[in-house]
């Protein structure tokens, strides 16, 4: 889904990343904001008073995502979920979950925990906006205003039941919770969301035919993310059922990159995880694996005290970890892994830890797999 990410600070400790596409969102904001929205607001003023009055626009909503992401965050660390960080983007933001809630209440609280957020935010707002505590001073009454409706809007889209938005991921809760299957449940969801997408995806054309060319491109824009996302979502899902015959240990990369156990946690997070972009490394004692670490393990720890901290005291022994061995099917290894709640596996061959996997490493792997399989099924009969 993302380019390059720049890292810019950690809060709650949690990672929060800048995607490069923000910069389009951001320049098409202060733009929109400083030439439409608030000359029609309060006329009269200097051009380069709308530019600042712009550019409070695009930080508060900048804040404001960050706010909504950082409330699924939280509610995602009370259910002992890994977050790899919060990541701003061009259609907004997403707090990366490395692994799918475990149960159907789970996903439901994480999901509406954004919108409440959001919601709450508009009207602190709105409050702040009708208490006159900044008396006449119009400009900043106008970005206070502007700032409770769009976190309004935030809200109110994002309930929207198109997977994957916090909406769409409401449906899954709620399906999952009547079905008591996930994966139905997120093939169904997909299936809305993906449907919705298309719906975005006229209107957008319709409106840019006649007449509302940027706000039309930008629903189409937002309409392909939401139905390409829900596509893969659905295409995932379809993974889990039944045997496969691709052993795990063809995805197995042995030269992962390794840390050593007496690394300060600042050195692990800037040389390996920012750097070269692991989603778990191995921890090294000499030539001995003795656990794995990945950046949810930081969440604890304040980040003045990372370059204090060696990475064993945070670190997962590997004594705790889920283990799987080359020679099993991969699909067998990844249903485990969803059944038993493992976000990755350390695969050990005849004694020694040969590599690491994550969920999402598998599933990269057994989706082409089973597109390959399909198409020489296909081929075969009409042989």
């Amino acid at each position: 889904m993302f380019g390059r990410s720049y890292y810019l600070f950690s809060l709650l400790g949690f990672r929060i990343g800048l995607d490069a596409s923000w910069f389009i969102l951001a320049f098409l904001i202060v733009w929109s904001l400083s030439t439409g929205y608030f000359p029609a607001v309060i006329e009269g003023l200097p051009q380069v008073t709308y530019l600042w009055m712009g550019v409070l626009g695009a930080l508060g909503l900048f804040a404001s995502l960050i706010f909504h992401e950082l409330a699924h965050a939280v509610v995602a660390r009370q259910y002992d979920l890994r977050i790899s960080g919060i990541t701003l983007f061009v259609f907004g933001g997403v707090a990366q979950l490395e692994e799918e809630p475990r149960t159907a209440k789970a996903e439901f609280l994480v999901a509406i925990a954004g919108p409440i957020a959001s919601i709450l935010l508009s009207a602190l707002f709105f409050g702040v906006s009708a208490s006159g505590i900044f008396g006449g001073i119009d400009p900043l009454l106008a970005v206070i205003g502007y700032l409770a409706i769009i976190n309004f809007i935030l809200a109110a889209f994002n309930m929207v039941p198109a997977f994957p938005l916090d909406g769409g991921r409401i449906l899954r809760a709620i399906l999952w919770w009547w079905s008591g299957n996930m994966s139905r449940a997120t093939r169904m969801a997909a299936t809305v969301g993906g449907g919705l997408g298309i719906a975005l995806m006229a209107f957008g054309a319709y409106n840019a035919f006649t007449g509302i060319v940027v706000a039309g491109m930008w629903q189409i824009l937002i309409g392909f993310f939401i139905y390409r996302a829900a596509g893969m979502a659905r295409e995932q899902a379809g993974n889990l059922p039944g045997p496969g015959h691709a052993h795990i240990g063809a995805i197995i990369d042995r030269d992962q990159p390794r840390v050593p156990a007496d690394a300060s946690l600042e050195t692990a997070a800037q040389d390996y995880f920012y750097r070269l972009r692991p989603r778990i490394l191995l921890v090294e004692d000499g030539e001995r694996v003795v656990g794995t670490l990945t950046l949810g393990d930081y969440a604890h720890v304040p980040k003045m005290q990372w370059g204090d901290i060696p990475v064993r005291q945070v670190m997962q022994p590997l004594t705790d970890q889920p283990m799987a061995q080359p020679a099993e099917p991969a699909k067998e290894v990844l249903k485990r892994m969803v059944r038993e709640g493992h976000t990755h596996v350390v695969i050990v061959d005849t004694g020694r830890v040969v590599g690491v996997l994550s969920r999402r490493d598998i599933m990269n792997f057994v989706e082409p797999q089973e597109e390959r399989s399909a198409s020489t099924a296909t081929a075969q009969q009409a042989e």
